[in-house]
């Protein structure tokens, strides 16, 4: 692969990759929103003990707190179109690693919906009046979601390592644990601290902007809490490079994956550079700070997306693939997946529409006069 990702492939595989790069970029913004959104209300939990009070209106616990279960429902229907991608590109690699494991892969589902239902537990009027409930309801939310993230993290890398397929399957064990699960695990948890901020940045400054007492200490917290959860990622990412059974920095080093690296380096620079002027700068230009997050995010994401690939394109000789991709592209339907992401974009943007505006009317409603 000797030229810059998507270039070098043919056109079918080329297509394919850069859709489910793309579409996958977008689906890392929601999932590690709840990731990083639940696990905060969870060690929040922890730390302020089973008598804690509510949130308060216009706090980062009360926007995670109200939107968290939309959040799941985003999720999910952002991952639908990367994982269509997915089948199509490594189809054979993918189903085997479903399979092999087995009931661990199937539990993905229930968990997800006892963590969905937690969620809108913990934010319901029976459970506000029980801090004890909320905890629990919290704690076991995040671990539903990091069960998730860890299944998908175990499904990708059997997906690579073909030579592990027997064995795994004459042991019957439902775990694949190489050296790089953990820290490929916590390099999405504490990453996850970027896009959780910025939406949370974005709704904060929204309440300020509708007249709302959000105090100047809220998105001060906010900044230490992304610079202290993307400093980590920097961590857990040198720790994998380290532990991975491979050479990490040649693969993001490569012609196919470097502009890439780069990209995603320098967008990891401007959300830490925007944080620290917002926790430094208070409450000036503060629109313009979470602008240039919002740049950096955007870059971040997709260049984490296209090393994600490149990392896995690594592992085996994807042309013998290239046949298999033609011929999904001769099946077309190419069309008719434009119109429908448009659609389900256009009907995702009304629902957050009038979902900041109920959010807004319930938090006026809430907050003492």
């Amino acid at each position: 692969m000797n030229a810059a990702f998507p270039f070098g492939f043919p056109a079918p595989t080329a297509l394919y990759l850069t859709l489910y790069a793309l579409t996958f970029a977008v689906h890392l913004l929601f999932m590690q929103y709840v990731l990083g959104g639940s696990c905060y209300l969870a060690v929040s939990a922890l730390l302020r003990g089973q008598n804690a009070p509510a949130p308060e209106p216009g706090s980062t616990r009360y926007k995670l707190q109200d939107w968290l279960p939309f959040g799941v429902g985003l999720t999910i229907t952002a991952g639908v179109a990367p994982l269509l991608f997915l089948q199509v590109l490594f189809e054979h690699r993918f189903y085997t690693a479903n399979l092999l494991l087995f009931h661990r892969w199937m539990a993905i589902v229930p968990v997800l919906i006892i963590g969905f239902y937690l969620l809108y537990l913990g934010k319901s009027s029976f459970a506000r009046l029980r801090p004890r409930l909320r905890q629990v309801a919290a704690v076991i939310a995040a671990a539903c979601f990091l069960f998730v993230g860890w299944s998908w993290i175990d499904n990708h890398l059997l997906s690579r390592d073909s030579a592990a397929w027997i064995e795994t399957f004459a042991s019957g064990r439902m775990t694949y644990n190489p050296a790089e699960t953990i820290p490929r695990l916590l390099v999405w948890l504490f990453s996850a601290a970027g896009s959780m901020g910025l939406i949370v940045g974005w709704q904060l400054h929204a309440s300020d902007r509708d007249g709302a007492r959000t105090a100047a200490q809220q998105h001060r917290a906010l900044a230490r809490f992304v610079i202290g959860g993307l400093l980590l990622a920097v961590a857990a990412a040198f720790a994998y490079g380290k532990l991975a059974p491979f050479d990490v920095a040649a693969v993001l080093l490569s012609r196919l994956c470097i502009p890439f690296t780069i990209l995603a380096a320098a967008g990891l620079g401007a959300q830490l550079l925007s944080w620290l002027w917002l926790w430094l700068g208070g409450s000036q230009a503060r629109r313009l700070q979470l602008v240039v997050a919002s740049v950096g995010l955007a870059a971040t994401l997709v260049g984490m997306s296209v090393i994600h690939e490149a990392l896995r394109l690594s592992a085996f000789n994807i042309s013998t693939l290239y046949e298999r991709h033609a011929q999904a592209a001769r099946a077309g339907g190419f069309p008719l997946f434009v119109v429908m992401a448009l659609l389900a974009a256009g009907i995702i943007g009304f629902a957050v529409r009038v979902g900041a505006r109920a959010a807004r009317e319930g938090e006026a409603e809430s907050t003492p006069s």
